[in-house]
C-alpha cells in the first residue's frame, strides 16, 4: 500500500524526501503555542549538537527545512512528500507513530505559456490528500480548525472518532522565523490509523444505473459565518435516498448590496435506481430542503 501511494504522490507531487529522525527542540520555541510540547520530547543522552538533541515529534518541520534549502539554492518550486516515524514521551510512556507528510510551496507546475504562473494552493493538496482516502476507500468527515499552532488554519480528516489528518497552511510567524520565501502548505496524514481501516474495509460492486439523472440548482443568501458544512447538515438530516450529492458551484458576495451576507450556488444531484424520476417528486424534495434551511439557518432563496 505504501508502494501504490508512493507512485501516485510521485506521478502528482514529484520528490519524496527522506529526513533525519533526530531534530532541534528549539523549533516548537519559536511559536509560544508549542512550548508546551516540551515536555513531551524524547531527549537524547549524549546529543552530538543542538541539531540533533531530540527526536522528532512532527514531520512538518524538517519538510521545512528541506523546502528552505530548495529555495535557497534556486529551486522556489517544492512540492515533496515523506514516509518517517514520530516520536513522543507521555506519562512516561515512548509513543512511536508512522506518518505520511506531504508539501508544497511555490508554483504548481514549472513557468509555462498555458498555465502561466498557477500558485501552489490549499485546495491542490486538500485534492491530493482525499484522493489518497479515495485510493485506499476510507471513508471520510473533515472539520475546519483554527486552534493548532504550527498551522495558520486548516481541516482536520476523521472516520467516526479516528483522527486521519490534518492540513492547511503554516503559520506565518513560523515560516518567516524558519525563513521560507513562499506560503507552505502541509498535510500530515496518521498512517497507521489508515491501515487499521483499509483492513476493515470490504469491496463493494454495483451495477451502472441505466436512468437519467436530474439536476436542480439552488442560490442561498446566508449571513457570511455561516459555513457550508452547516448548509450540508441541514440537508443530509432530511435523509433523501435519491440525493446523489451536493455541490457548490458559485460564491457571490457584493459590498453594496450585501454586506454581512454571501450567496452560495448550489447543485443538486438526483438519480433513482429502478426508474426515471419525475419533476413533480424533485420539485417537491426541493421544497423540503428549502424549508429546513430556512428553518435552521437564516437563509433566503433565488
Amino acid at each position: 500500500l505504501k508502494q501504490l501511494i508512493s507512485n501516485h504522490l510521485s506521478s502528482l507531487v514529484g520528490f519524496e524526501i527522506l529526513s533525519n529522525s533526530l531534530s532541534k527542540k528549539s523549533y516548537s520555541d519559536i511559536l509560544n503555542s508549542t512550548k508546551k510540547e516540551n515536555q513531551n520530547y524524547v531527549q537524547l543522552l549524549n546529543p552530538l549538537s543542538n541539531d540533533t538533541e531530540v527526536l522528532r515529534q512532527s514531520l512538518v518541520y524538517n519538510a521545512m527545512e528541506v523546502i528552505k534549502y530548495n529555495q535557497q539554492n534556486g529551486e522556489s518550486n517544492c512540492n515533496i512528500y515523506e514516509w518517517g516515524k514520530t516520536y513522543q514521551l507521555i506519562n512516561d510512556k515512548y509513543k512511536e507513530e508512522e506518518h505520511l507528510l506531504i508539501a508544497l510551496s511555490g508554483l504548481q507546475n514549472d513557468e509555462h505559456w498555458f498555465n502561466g504562473k498557477q500558485k501552489s494552493s490549499f485546495y491542490q493538496l486538500k485534492g491530493l490528500v482525499e484522493s489518497i482516502f479515495k485510493i485506499l476507500g476510507i471513508y471520510f468527515n473533515s472539520d475546519i480548525f483554527s486552534d493548532f499552532s504550527s498551522w495558520d488554519e486548516g481541516l482536520n480528516y476523521t472516520n467516526n472518532k479516528t483522527k486521519l489528518a490534518r492540513i492547511g497552511i503554516i503559520n506565518s510567524n513560523l515560516s518567516q522565523e524558519i525563513g521560507l520565501k513562499e506560503d507552505c502548505f502541509v498535510a500530515e496524514i496518521y498512517w497507521q490509523a489508515l491501515l487499521s481501516l483499509v483492513e476493515k474495509q470490504k469491496i463493494k460492486f454495483k451495477s451502472i444505473n441505466k436512468f437519467q439523472k436530474v439536476f436542480r440548482d439552488l442560490s442561498v443568501m446566508i449571513e457570511e459565518n455561516v459555513e457550508m458544512k452547516e448548509l450540508l447538515n441541514c440537508i443530509n438530516k432530511i435523509k433523501i435516498p435519491i440525493l446523489k450529492s451536493v455541490s457548490l458551484f458559485d460564491i457571490y458576495r457584493n459590498k453594496k448590496n450585501m454586506q454581512g451576507k454571501k450567496s452560495y450556488g448550489l447543485r443538486f444531484e438526483f438519480l433513482h435506481s429502478d426508474r426515471t424520476l419525475k419533476d413533480k417528486e424533485v420539485d417537491k424534495i426541493m421544497q423540503n430542503i428549502q424549508k429546513n434551511i430556512a428553518d435552521n439557518v437564516s437563509a433566503s432563496f433565488r
